[in-house]
């Protein structure tokens, strides 16, 4: 099943309240075209006259599984007379399921300006609508909400008498926020455009994301997003990668190394996704010296992180330094998370005749291992040596580890 099919279709056993008591409802309550607050509002025929909300899936609790059987309800009593009402929207979608009981026809049309000139979208009860075992029509539409915004529905009555409606809706979120290390709820569409996500860092280290596809029940689905890290004022800093569950997908989740700031991550779909996603931030002490007159000197055998920030020029890099007392087989390893671009590895120092170039590292949990030769002997010889990290690119970015093993 396509996402698209998942996305629109209802969640099967989701339960509306369908009573007696409503189906027959009195001519008393139907003299004027009057809203009431969920069943509570109804039975005790108290209006309500305020702006209508909804149910922002993921707003309430952390538990997302049972925010999907969260909606927010209103009955319309309809005597013909049309009744705006407006509804405050976040960018994403809208999940509208609608009844007209005793078999009344009628829609609900959403606006985006209050003169009612700019139809966003529309849910409309008619003789082929679906028709519930209490003989009620039922309709369920999702809108797509391209910008956040007060918006105006207007509810019709076409059944040429007095007609009760029952409107409820839920929204997926796919409006601009921070991201922290709690999972967010987030629908991206195509005509909506990029959601950025804000994460902001106290310290230098790297940016985990690893986004989880979902269908509207709650359930794993394979899915996609495209993902670009942006500066403060929404930049792109790093090449645009597609992260996903596909087998052509760049990697289930991102790595983007960091220094203190504020960041923006740029997502965009080619298809309509939804999915949970969170932002994990680790800390990392990078020691590596900037220029080789202060280069970190290094012990065989032991791992040393470094980060490659997007501040970083290609001229530049992480410099490291050991010395072997004797000739010794040396093996250099390089492993990390390159979300973007390349990192290239240069030896060279008083032994050796120019620089050796054996190490790169790209993608995410990238390995490379480089056993440093002369032409002479597969030993170095005593000396000290230098360790040169560099990225290939400007917007080279990765979170690494370095270890030198000599034998």
């Amino acid at each position: 099943m396509s996402m698209k099919e998942i996305i629109f279709k209802r969640r099967k056993g989701l339960l509306f309240v369908m009573l007696a008591a409503l189906v027959v409802f009195s001519a008393a309550k139907v003299q004027a075209t009057t809203i009431y607050d969920d069943t509570a509002g109804y039975t005790s025929g108290i209006p309500y006259d305020g702006k209508l909300q909804t149910h922002v899936v993921g707003s309430t609790g952390s538990d997302l599984a049972s925010e999907f059987g969260k909606y927010k309800t209103y009955f319309v009593s309809h005597n013909g007379t049309d009744v705006v009402r407006q509804m405050i929207l976040k960018k994403g979608a809208l999940h509208i399921t609608m009844f007209g009981y005793n078999g009344a026809t009628g829609a609900a049309t959403l606006y985006s300006d209050a003169a009612l000139t700019n139809q966003i979208g529309k849910v409309t009860l008619s003789g082929s609508s679906k028709v519930t075992a209490s003989g009620s029509y039922q309709e369920n539409v999702v809108i797509k909400i391209s910008k956040s915004q007060t918006y105006y529905i207007a509810f019709s009555n076409s059944s040429g008498r007095n007609s009760l409606y029952q409107f409820t809706s839920q929204q997926y979120d796919g409006s601009n926020r921070v991201l922290t290390a709690a999972p967010t709820l987030s629908y991206i569409d195509v005509p909506n455009g990029a959601t950025y996500y804000c994460v902001q860092t106290q310290k230098d280290g790297y940016i985990t994301v690893a986004p989880k596809f979902i269908s509207n029940g709650y359930k794993d689905v394979n899915g996609e997003i495209n993902i670009t890290l942006c500066d403060s004022k929404k930049k792109a800093i790093t090449k645009t990668k597609t992260i996903g569950t596909y087998k052509d997908n760049f990697s289930k989740k991102m790595v983007y190394a960091v220094s203190e700031g504020t960041y923006w991550l740029k997502v965009t779909s080619k298809q309509q996704v939804l999915f949970t996603m969170g932002a994990k931030f680790t800390a990392v002490a990078d020691s590596s010296g900037l220029k080789m007159d202060n280069a970190r000197r290094i012990k065989s055998g032991k791992w040393y992180k470094g980060l490659s920030l997007w501040e970083d020029t290609t001229s530049a890099g992480d410099y490291y330094k050991f010395t072997l007392k004797k000739a010794s087989i040396v093996t250099i390893s390089l492993k990390g998370n390159c979300g973007s671009g390349k990192l290239i590895g240069t030896v060279f120092g008083d032994r050796v005749n120019g620089s050796y170039s054996g190490l790169s590292l790209k993608n995410i949990g990238g390995k490379s291992t480089w056993k440093v030769q002369t032409r002479a002997s597969k030993k170095l010889p005593a000396g000290t040596y230098f360790i040169k990290i560099a990225k290939d690119t400007k917007k080279t970015n990765a979170a690494y580890q370095l270890k030198v093993t000599a034998k």
